[in-house]
């Protein structure tokens, strides 16, 4: 949707999200910060957050949620800027 997009995840997981954003979303739309063992991925972008969970041996992930409810994005939010604070940068 054009959103910028700001992603706090392992860095398994950071890896194979920038593999599979296209170079332009890459350079100038997403923000990846990487620790080392966050509960779960949290997406914001937009009004929208987008929460998942990841085997941790094999990185795929195993549920995703992806919603516009502005109570959930207020909990992606704080769990989001929680694990941002010890994260470092990916890109």
């Amino acid at each position: 949707e054009g959103a910028n997009v700001e992603v706090v995840c392992s860095k398994g997981v950071a890896k194979r999200c920038v593999e599979m954003a296209s170079r332009e979303n890459v350079e100038k739309r997403l923000t990846v910060r990487v620790h080392d063992d966050p509960p779960l991925t949290v997406a914001l972008f937009g009004e929208r957050v987008a929460v998942g969970a990841h085997d941790s041996e094999r990185g795929s992930l195993v549920v995703l949620v992806d919603t516009r409810s502005r109570d959930a994005y207020g909990w992606g939010e704080s769990v989001y800027e929680r694990y941002r604070e010890r994260a470092e940068a990916y890109i």
